[in-house]
């Protein structure tokens, strides 16, 4: 029996039973393909009567036309139902862009209302510029408008434009922008006028000599009764009425060149020196907080308001001296400070 079977094996025999599962299987491809032919040549007759006496019409069709048929209009449905769905994906789409469009219609007409009322102000920004460079007697410079010359794109003649107020107001920014840029060189040139004026006023006594502008004029410069004597006298400074003791302070940048006492006079008294030839004079005191040869800066405390000397209550004395003469102080003072302060006026 090995043998046997080693001798099928060297053959290519098959067994019994492989044989069978073969024979079934083609069977049963036949029985199918045969169906399946008899299926497709099966023929359906499709008749349309009429109401009327009319010719009844009829047309046969066999399995495979129907398949096909049915097939085809399923294609159909399909395809109409996505493009159907398609169209309105499209709809919705176009619509939301319609209305990004007129969302961004508006703001461009808002920002274009912003540029007009820039460009206004602007206008207004210049011609105050001007104004005040006169006043500050600041040459002013003469400078062209590249962005108005004749080769400018939006000079052109023929060119296409879809909005030519969208143009005038790009060209309005690039004015405007070209007006900053101008403006910069004379805005320096006030800044350094402003801060000479600063120092300027710094170095000439105008700051109010009593701490916080307090205190009120008892008596001004010029012809007075004497307040002891009740004799007429030429008043040469300011008295100023303030709480004994509050602080004096430096009416300008100076140096401390007297710093004594004179008991018939002027009491407890320091003497400054400024630039220009000033020198001013605060008398009466109650006590010295500085002393000779050294450098104060306006504003800064000196001494405290008294009542010494040939005074009658707490007040300072206050004189401003150019070379030999003495002036109002009052018309110094009133530079940086208010009338408010000023007793009678």
């Amino acid at each position: 029996m090995i043998a046997a079977r080693r001798r099928r094996m060297r053959t290519g025999g098959t067994s019994p039973r492989s044989g069978r599962l073969l024979q079934s299987v083609r069977e049963g491809l036949s029985f199918f393909l045969d169906r399946l032919f008899s299926f497709s040549r099966q023929r359906f007759t499709v008749m349309f009567i009429p109401h009327s006496e009319r010719r009844v019409v009829n047309f046969q069709i066999n399995t495979v036309m129907i398949i096909i048929v049915v097939l085809v209009l399923g294609v159909l449905v399909t395809g109409f139902f996505l493009l159907t769905t398609f169209s309105s994906g499209s709809a919705r789409m176009v619509q939301q862009k319609a209305q990004d469009l007129v969302d961004t219609q508006q703001t461009l007409d808002s920002m274009l209302s912003q540029v007009s009322e820039l460009v206004k102000s602007a206008s207004i920004f210049e011609g105050t510029l001007s104004e005040t460079m006169k006043e500050l007697n600041i040459p002013q410079t003469q400078s062209s408008d590249s962005n108005n010359a004749q080769g400018d794109l939006a000079s052109i003649s023929g060119a296409q434009q879809v909005n030519k107020n969208e143009i005038q107001q790009l060209q309005e920014l690039r004015n405007l922008t070209t007006t900053l840029n101008h403006s910069v060189a004379p805005l320096r040139s006030i800044s350094s006028a402003i801060q000479s004026e600063k120092q300027f006023l710094t170095d000439i006594p105008n700051y109010w000599p009593i701490i916080g502008g307090r205190g009120t004029i008892a008596m001004d410069w010029g012809a007075n009764r004497h307040p002891i004597t009740g004799e007429w006298f030429l008043h040469k400074g300011v008295e100023i009425w303030a709480p004994y003791g509050t602080p004096v302070v430096a009416s300008a940048n100076g140096k401390v060149i007297e710093a004594g006492y004179d008991p018939a006079g002027d009491g407890f008294y320091i003497k400054l020196d400024h630039k220009y030839g000033f020198k001013t004079k605060y008398s009466h005191l109650s006590r010295i907080d500085v002393t000779e040869g050294e450098e104060v800066l306006q504003g800064q405390t000196i001494g405290r308001v008294g009542s010494t000397g040939f005074s009658t209550e707490s007040n300072l004395e206050f004189q401003i001296q150019l070379g030999t003469d003495f002036l109002d102080p009052s018309r110094y003072l009133k530079i940086r400070n208010t009338v408010d302060r000023w007793k009678g006026n």
